[in-house]
C-alpha cells in the first residue's frame, strides 16, 4: 500500500484485499483512517475489518485523515483610519479537522487558503477605525470582536485560537512621536497661555475687590468725617447756646460758668463773686460823683439816695448776704405833713433858686402804727 494523492491533510492509498489482510489501520490518535468499498460507501475505520467485510465489500480505497491540531503564523499589514498609515499584525492561529468523511469528500489544495483570507477580512474591517496612534486600543478591540469559534470554514475545517498583536514600522513610530511632541509642546503653550489669562483674571478680581473695599472705605472714612464734623458743630452749637444762656444771666451766668469748669476752683469762685457783688457799689458811687459835679443832683436829691442805700445796707446785714435780688426798697406812707412840707419845698426852691440858698434836711422819726412792735425808724426829708 502506497500513497496515491497527497493533499497536506488527507492522504489516499489504493488498497486490496491481500494487502488488507497483511496490513489493516484502524482510526487511532490524530489518524483517521476512512475506506471507499467497491460500492462507493464511505465509512470510518473505527475497528479493525472483519474477513467477511473485507471479502463482501472489499475496500478498494483507503484515506488517511490528520485529526490534530494544527499551528500557523503570519503577518498582514492592516490600514488604519488615515489610510497613509498601516499596522502591522503578527497572527497565530491554531485549526483542525472537524469530520473526516467530509474533509475527504472536499479535501482543502491549501489549508492556509481556507481561513488565512476570512481572518484578514476581518481584521481589516476592525482597524480602519482606528488611527496609528491608538494601536493599542485597536488591538482591544481586535481581541474582544475577532471570535474565532464564529468563523465557519469550509471543508469541515475550524478554527480554535487566534491571536494578533499589532505594531508599528520605524518611520510610523517616528511620524507619531514627532506628532506627539507638536502636540505636547501646542498643549504647554496653550496650558501657559490659559495660566496667564487665569493669571490675568484672578489680578483684575483682585483688583476689583481692591478697589471696591478702598471704595468702601473711603465712603466709610467720609460717612465718619461728616458725622464728626456734624458733632463737631452740634457741640459747638450746643456751647454757644449754654454760653449765650450763660451771659444772659447778668447776676451769676459767669460764675456757674467758671465753677462748672473748676469745680474745684473755691478760691478763685469765691473772689469773682465778690468782686461782682463789688462792681455795682462802685459803678453806682462813680456816677453818683459824676453827677453831683456835674449839678444834676442836689443836697435834697442825696437826701432821699443816703436813706434808700442806709436802708439797703441794713437789709444786708440783716439777711447775712448782700444779694442784688435783696435789695428792695422799703415804701413808706405818705402823711398829709409830708406832702405839705413838699409842696413848701418846691415853692422855696423856686423862689429862692437864685439867691443861691441850700436846702434844709431834716429828720423824721416814724413811730410804728397801732398795734404794730418795732423799733422807731427814722427817715430824712
Amino acid at each position: 500500500m502506497s500513497p496515491d494523492d497527497r493533499t497536506g491533510i488527507v492522504r489516499r492509498y489504493d488498497v486490496d484485499r491481500g494487502s488488507l489482510r497483511r496490513d489493516q489501520r484502524v482510526t487511532e490518535g490524530n489518524t483517521a483512517i476512512v475506506y471507499v468499498d467497491r460500492r462507493g460507501r464511505m465509512f470510518v475505520a473505527e475497528h479493525a475489518l472483519t474477513a467477511a467485510e473485507i471479502w463482501i465489500d472489499n475496500p478498494r480505497v483507503m484515506f488517511e485523515v490528520d485529526m490534530g491540531i494544527h499551528h500557523d503564523t503570519f503577518a498582514l499589514d492592516l490600514p488604519s483610519s488615515e489610510e497613509a498609515f498601516s499596522f502591522h499584525a503578527d497572527i497565530s492561529v491554531s485549526w483542525q479537522v472537524q469530520d473526516a468523511k467530509k474533509a475527504v469528500e472536499e479535501p482543502p489544495d491549501d489549508p492556509r487558503a481556507v481561513y488565512r483570507p476570512l481572518i484578514r477580512q476581518e481584521l481589516r474591517r476592525i482597524s480602519r477605525r482606528f488611527d496609528v496612534e491608538n494601536s493599542a486600543r485597536a488591538e482591544d478591540a481586535i481581541r474582544t470582536e475577532l471570535v474565532c469559534e464564529r468563523l465557519r470554514l469550509p471543508h469541515a475545517m475550524a478554527l480554535l485560537t487566534c491571536s494578533v498583536a499589532l505594531s508599528l514600522d520605524s518611520g510610523t513610530q517616528q511620524h507619531i512621536a514627532e506628532r506627539i511632541l507638536t502636540e505636547r509642546a501646542k498643549e504647554n503653550r496653550e496650558r501657559e497661555h490659559n495660566t496667564k489669562l487665569d493669571e490675568a483674571a484672578y489680578t483684575a478680581l483682585e483688583e476689583n475687590a481692591a478697589h471696591q473695599v478702598a471704595k468702601i472705605r473711603a465712603e466709610q472714612e467720609q460717612g465718619l468725617e461728616k458725622m464728626r464734623e456734624e458733632h463737631r458743630i452740634a457741640l459747638q452749637v450746643m456751647r454757644m447756646e449754654f454760653y449765650d444762656q450763660a451771659l444772659q444771666d447778668e447776676k451769676y451766668g459767669l460764675i456757674k460758668l467758671r465753677l462748672e469748669k473748676a469745680p474745684d476752683d473755691i478760691d478763685g469762685v469765691v473772689e469773682l463773686v465778690a468782686r461782682h457783688r463789688q462792681l455795682p457799689w462802685e459803678e453806682a458811687r462813680a456816677f453818683l460823683a459824676t453827677a453831683i459835679d456835674g449839678g444834676l443832683v442836689g443836697q435834697k436829691h442825696v437826701a432821699g439816695l443816703v436813706y434808700q442805700a442806709a436802708e439797703t445796707l441794713t437789709e444786708g446785714m440783716r439777711t447775712g448776704a448782700l444779694r442784688p435780688e435783696n435789695r428792695r426798697e422799703i415804701p413808706r406812707p405818705a402823711t398829709p405833713a409830708d406832702q405839705s412840707r413838699e409842696r413848701g419845698h418846691d415853692s422855696e426852691g423856686k423862689d429862692g433858686a437864685g439867691a443861691g440858698s441850700q436846702p434844709e434836711v431834716r429828720v423824721e422819726r416814724i413811730k410804728p402804727e397801732d398795734g404794730e412792735k418795732g423799733d422807731v425808724d427814722e427817715y430824712p426829708v
